[in-house]
C-alpha cells in the first residue's frame, strides 16, 4: 500500500503512490492489444466516450477505492479525490493526486492517461497554486519524467 512521504505541520499527509499508478497504467495497457485486435481507437479515447469509461472505471477500483480504503482504516475519515478525468473549476475543496516533474518543484494534479507516442505514455495535468486554484490546464508530461503523491486532509483547515 502506499508509503506515507511526510506529515505536515498543515494537517495534511502525503502518501508515495508510484506503485499504484504503475499499477493502474499496467491494466490499461494490458487492455491496449485487444482494443487494437477490436479496431478501437483507443489512442484518442476522448472521442470514443466507451475507451474513457473504461479508463475512469480502472481508476476506481484500483485508485479511488484503494486510497479511499486506506485512508478510512487509517485516520478514520473519508478523502475527497477529484473524479478521473473531470475538469474542476478549482481544486480548493478536493485532495489532491499531485504529478511531480522529477525536473521541477511546480505543484500540478493529475487528470488523465493519454496516447500520444505509445499507449497511455502521457499524463495530462492541471497546475494550480498552494490553494488549489488552478494556473494553467492541460499540461502534458511523459509517464516516465514524473512521480506520484497522494495529498489528503487530516483535518479540517
Amino acid at each position: 500500500m502506499p508509503k506515507i512521504v511526510k506529515e505536515e505541520e498543515t494537517k495534511h499527509v502525503v502518501l508515495a503512490i508510484n506503485k499504484l499508478m504503475n499499477l493502474y497504467k499496467d491494466a490499461l495497457l494490458s487492455l491496449a492489444p485487444e482494443l487494437e485486435k477490436a479496431q478501437v481507437k483507443y489512442q484518442n479515447y476522448e472521442e470514443y466516450e466507451e475507451v474513457e469509461s473504461i479508463c475512469e472505471s480502472l481508476y476506481n477500483l484500483i485508485i479511488t477505492i484503494k486510497l479511499e480504503q486506506y485512508v478510512q482504516d487509517k485516520y478514520s475519515i473519508q478523502p475527497n479525490l477529484p473524479k478521473y478525468g473531470f475538469f474542476y473549476r478549482d481544486y480548493k475543496a478536493h485532495d489532491q493526486i499531485e504529478v511531480h516533474p522529477v525536473d521541477s518543484d511546480v505543484k500540478f494534479i493529475f487528470v488523465m492517461l493519454k496516447s500520444k507516442d505509445a499507449p497511455f505514455d502521457t499524463v495530462l495535468c492541471n497546475q494550480i497554486d498552494s490553494v488549489g486554484n488552478i494556473l494553467e490546464r492541460d499540461i502534458e508530461f511523459k509517464w516516465e519524467n514524473v512521480n506520484f503523491v497522494f495529498k489528503f486532509k487530516t483535518e479540517a483547515n
